[in-house]
């Protein structure tokens, strides 16, 4: 089980500044290590692993010059706007199908931060797709853990995701959309939306569980960090404030997901499921 004080342990990665930031060329903003290292791992490109000294192996800043990372977020800018560099880096070893999804994504989602934070919201994608190669190499699932908040966040449609990555890959990203009632009121329709994705989720495909498992507990650990740097104010950020619903409705999936018990995946979000709520 994870501590509290395991929730403020970090690695270190190659190069920050004095404040502690580093430049994420994958979601293409300046992050602290502290605060946003957990987009480090194997869903990110550009992660190598761990030195022998326990330090993240990043292939990206250790062949830049050891610049402030405003001027390296800078230099990339300068290269999108050219046209000689994409929003989304290429990368020769990657499945073509998998870099066209973080591709879609980066571009759909740029712009749009974590809730109630600078975050950009792409560290959520790469902190899923850490779980989710965890749990799988099915590339039509990868790329659906990817996109799995495009129709539901973005103007994004189905049509568009079926003509781009195919019918199975749609699928699955339909299946991790909520129905979220626009024109009423957030707040209100929270514990329909909830119990109408607990109810979905009770009789959904192994393949859907595992990219909801994946979303689920890179959201989890977010909450988990936040919650040990500030406390219990973090629930007022969130349409639903009442911690103990919160709790029902993580605990809820949690149940509904038991084919994914003995996975790695699930006791990371177990863990976290204890920091946040209790045993």
């Amino acid at each position: 089980m994870l501590t509290n004080e395991d929730m403020v342990k970090f690695f270190t990665i190659p190069y920050v500044d004095e404040n502690g930031d580093f430049y994420c060329r994958i979601v293409h903003s300046i992050l602290h290590e502290q605060k946003n290292q957990h987009v480090c791992g194997i869903g990110c490109p550009y992660y190598d692993g761990l030195d022998e000294d326990g330090k993240v192996r990043c292939k990206f800043l250790e062949k830049q010059p050891k610049e402030k990372p405003e001027v390296l977020k800078q230099k990339v800018e300068a290269l999108i706007a050219s046209g000689k560099e994409g929003l989304f880096p290429t990368f020769p070893e990657m499945d073509p199908m998998l870099w066209k999804a973080y591709d879609y994504a980066a571009q759909m989602h740029y712009g749009q931060n974590r809730k109630g934070t600078d975050n950009p919201y792409f560290t959520h994608l790469i902190t899923t797709m850490n779980y989710a190669m965890e749990l799988t190499r099915d590339i039509d699932i990868l790329s659906a853990a990817v996109l799995h908040d495009t129709l539901e966040d973005t103007y994004a449609t189905l049509l568009e995701l079926q003509i781009r990555f195919g019918s199975k890959v749609a699928f699955y990203v339909a299946s991790e959309t909520e129905n979220k009632r626009i024109g009423l009121p957030a707040a209100e329709t929270w514990e329909a939306r909830k119990k109408e994705n607990i109810d979905h989720l009770q009789s959904a495909s192994l393949e859907v569980k595992i990219i909801v498992l994946s979303d689920k507990t890179a959201n989890a650990e977010s909450m988990a960090r936040e919650w040990a740097a500030e406390g219990e104010v973090i629930w007022q950020k969130f349409n639903q404030k009442d911690k103990r619903k919160q709790g029902w409705y993580y605990r809820s999936c949690e149940e509904a997901m038991k084919e994914l018990s003995d996975t790695n995946v699930m006791k990371c979000f177990r863990a976290y499921l204890g920091i946040l709520f209790g045993d």
